[in-house]
């Protein structure tokens, strides 16, 4: 096979791994359920639905 060079290939490993999106746990948790409670402060209501056109979150696509 033959290997050329791409967009990533002058990147660090932290920098790719930002890129990949993923963040990870700072430790194990015990099995205990996601803290649900977090998430509802100030008990706002939320929409029926959502046109993430209109919040500019739909971009066109990249390579």
């Amino acid at each position: 096979y033959t290997m050329k060079l791409n967009k990533f290939a002058d990147r660090s490993d932290d920098e790719l791994r930002v890129l990949r999106g993923r963040r990870y746990a700072k430790g194990y948790n015990g099995g205990l359920p996601f803290p649900v409670e977090e998430l509802t402060k100030d008990n706002q209501a939320v929409p029926e639905s959502i046109d993430w056109r209109i919040m500019g979150a739909v971009t066109p696509v990249k390579d």
